[in-house]
């Protein structure tokens, strides 16, 4: 197994365990903050096949985290943990895209507009104009293959569809 392996899959780890022992020492009212790094470190995986393997899926959590934290919460924490869900499945194995950044930023700010009660539709809609745009750029600029963006994007709405429709809900009883 590669170095870098190694590294990801151990910085999952000890987030993973950090989140578990502050919901075990801070009991019930951390519940938010362990669902919170279970998620994160569920987008760090769902990162693997991208950033390590190089094989571009559309399986990844990263436009989920940004629109159901964005509306669960707030605009701001969206961002915040969509950046961090971002950033470290991306540094040390690709360089950081300011497109899909400016992206995540633009999709969390919109999905501040909805609330908890439509996050499904919300989120599906939003998904769509998210992968609609990253389609569309890394055609234009990148001049890439056209039938394997759409693909890719395919997944991730299918992905995303899931998770709002069936997954949400569930998170939404957790948290709330």
């Amino acid at each position: 197994m590669k170095k870098t392996n190694i590294r990801f899959i151990k910085i999952s780890l000890v987030v993973f365990l950090l989140f578990f022992f502050l919901i075990l020492v801070f009991g019930k009212r951390m519940n938010h903050l362990f669902l919170i790094g279970l998620i994160l470190v569920m987008g760090f995986v769902s990162q693997i096949p991208k950033r390590i393997l190089k094989i571009p899926t559309g399986l990844e959590l990263n436009v989920f985290i940004t629109i159901f934290f964005s509306i669960v919460y707030n605009p701001f924490v969206g961002i915040v943990l969509s950046l961090l869900n971002y950033s470290i499945g991306t540094i040390g194995y690709a360089p950081i895209s300011f497109f899909a950044v400016f992206m995540f930023v633009i999709t969390a700010i919109f999905s501040g507009f909805f609330n908890t009660a439509n996050i499904v539709s919300a989120g599906i809609i939003l998904s769509i104009l998210y992968n609609f745009s990253m389609l569309l750029y890394s055609y234009i600029i990148f001049k890439s293959e056209l039938a394997k963006s759409i693909l890719i994007s395919s997944v991730n709405l299918v992905l995303n569809y899931y998770l709002f429709s069936v997954f949400s809900p569930l998170l939404l009883r957790i948290f709330f």
